[in-house]
């Protein structure tokens, strides 16, 4: 089911990325709910499956009451045009996590490793296609040729970043020769791709959970040196924001015209913020507000016509559309999954530790991302 929604596409609708997706998502989410366990317990010191419940629950409310404050409630409903990160969206995704939350073991993650896995391959070997002009498909594409299974060029350059976390994780668990030789060669792979598509986020997010999985791997052998890679990974990622504001050594690789436009976003996102902190202006309802919200001079340099429909930021983007509860809800839905990480790589050994630390790694690079791009089903 992860495989089929991460790279199945149907050329011949409106919409052929992220309907599809959709459909997929919507079927298998229909399955997973009879998987899901439904009591509740409010000690949530003792039981973190309630706490995570109450969480998603308090979530879907307040997004469901934005959606239905919002000025157009199919549009918040469904999403965006061409995206789908609307409420029905939203509402699957998180059944999806608390299914896979409430039954997921150390044998059926590691499966999902190799699914992750598998859905980095496929899109390698359709990279690659599309990079040398040889896609199948003959997309009407403004974009870099590189789009992936996911439409645009900085989605699949994202992908291919925690594809590649996850992968370059799995060269330390036990795996025959040559299937270590394959996932290297296909992190190669990916990084060349990233490169061609021009999407300096990809390399970002692949760096950070880089650094991550580097963390864990040293914490196995020395806390003192694991402190002290802990500060340089803090250094790196400094000079790593700087050199996307046109500043420092990292500038010429990391700098992009598009990047210094977040600014424009992300003061838009937080104006709506302050306007409407309650239940923000409508789930995926930024577009409709972006021009009125965004800085005055925006349109002297970029044009009347052009305009952002979602902040690129994707804590912004929940606080400005969906209001304060449903921003804080989600950041402590993030901050629980980060806690678990920490907590699984800390207190398990040997393959265990490993597929846990592959999963941090993998979930801080779509954090990094996540802080400079867009949700993507």
């Amino acid at each position: 089911l992860l495989i089929l929604i991460t790279i199945v596409f149907i050329p011949s609708i409106f919409d052929p990325f992220n309907t599809s997706k959709l459909i997929i998502l919507f079927l298998g989410t229909a399955y997973l709910t009879r998987y899901i366990d439904y009591s509740f317990d409010w000690k949530f010191r003792k039981n973190i499956f309630s706490l995570t419940k109450f969480l998603v629950i308090f979530f879907i409310i307040f997004s469901a009451a934005s959606t239905f404050y919002s000025d157009n409630f199919w549009m918040s409903f469904l999403g965006e045009t061409l995206r789908k990160n609307g409420l029905l969206s939203l509402i699957l995704l998180l059944i999806f996590s608390l299914a896979i939350f409430q039954n997921i073991s150390m044998l059926s993650s590691k499966k999902i490793l190799y699914a992750l896995g598998i859905s980095g391959f496929f899109n390698t070997c359709y990279g690659f296609l599309q990079t040398f002009g040889s896609d199948p498909v003959k997309w009407n594409n403004p974009y870099n040729s590189i789009i992936g299974t996911f439409g645009n060029p900085n989605f699949a350059s994202a992908f291919f970043s925690i594809a590649s976390v996850c992968l370059t994780g799995m060269l330390f668990l036990k795996n025959a020769p040559l299937v270590r030789v394959l996932i290297l060669v296909n992190v190669i792979l990916n990084l060349f791709l990233i490169y061609r598509s021009n999407s300096r986020q990809g390399l970002i997010a692949y760096l950070f959970g880089l650094l991550v999985l580097v963390w864990g791997l040293i914490k196995l052998k020395s806390r003192k040196i694991s402190t002290l890679w802990i500060v340089f990974s803090i250094f790196i990622t400094v000079l790593s924001i700087l050199g996307m504001l046109q500043k420092g050594p990292f500038q010429n690789l990391l700098y992009k015209e598009s990047v210094s436009t977040r600014g424009y976003y992300w003061r838009a996102s937080l104006r709506m913020f302050f306007d409407h902190p309650i239940f923000g202006v409508g789930i995926d309802r930024y577009g409709a507000f972006f021009k009125e919200y965004r800085d005055s001079e925006y349109s002297l340099i970029y044009g009347t016509l052009i305009k952002s429909n979602n902040a690129h930021n994707v804590f912004l983007q929940y606080f400005s559309t969906g209001g304060v509860f449903v921003g804080l809800s989600y950041f402590f839905i993030c901050a629980v999954i980060i806690y678990l990480g920490i907590q699984l790589v800390l207190s398990n050994s040997g393959t265990e530790r490993l597929i846990s630390l592959v999963f941090l790694a993998s979930f801080s690079s779509y954090l990094a991302q996540s802080f400079i791009s867009i949700d993507n089903l």
